[in-house]
């Protein structure tokens, strides 16, 4: 038997049990796995158990029932660095920080419900390293790199 799957089912059994006790959770799964036939029977007992399914994937930052964000491109970027996005919840207050690698904040912008794409200019950015975080309702929830080259 491949450890792997083990592993992978026994991490998401225990997630289970951990739902039903703490009765607040979200499940996060790639979404070929979430799919898979495998899970589907897991994912389809414990739905009253969890509160959301988030997926995530290389071209997603964060994806859920609240808010759906690509990831920053381009990457490495010049001039300009964009997400597309879109509020699902219209009472939902969302942000991208960015901060450079001593965790500055070098950048701080509100996403609006009324637009759908974010440009930040890192014309004027120094050649480096730089972190972006999503913030939901002041809540950090990912943070990821991205580069300015010259």
């Amino acid at each position: 038997m491949n450890p792997v799957k083990t592993m992978t089912k026994q991490i998401l059994f225990f997630s289970l049990f951990m739902s039903i006790f703490y009765s607040s959770f979200a499940l996060v799964l790639p979404k070929d796995k979430a799919r898979n036939s495998a899970y589907a029977p897991m994912l389809a007992a414990s739905s009253s158990a969890i509160s959301h399914i988030v997926y995530y994937s290389d071209d997603k930052l964060y994806s859920s029932t609240q808010i759906e964000i690509s990831n920053i491109y381009p990457n490495p970027a010049n001039d300009i660095v964009k997400f597309n996005y879109t509020l699902l919840e219209p009472m939902l207050k969302a942000k991208i920080t960015i901060r450079n690698v001593l965790g500055s904040v070098i950048a701080e912008e509100e996403l609006s419900h009324e637009t759908k794409q974010l440009d930040i200019h890192v014309n004027e950015y120094t050649a480096g390293m730089y972190f972006y975080t999503l913030s939901i309702n002041n809540k950090s929830i990912i943070t990821k790199k991205f580069l300015v080259k010259r």
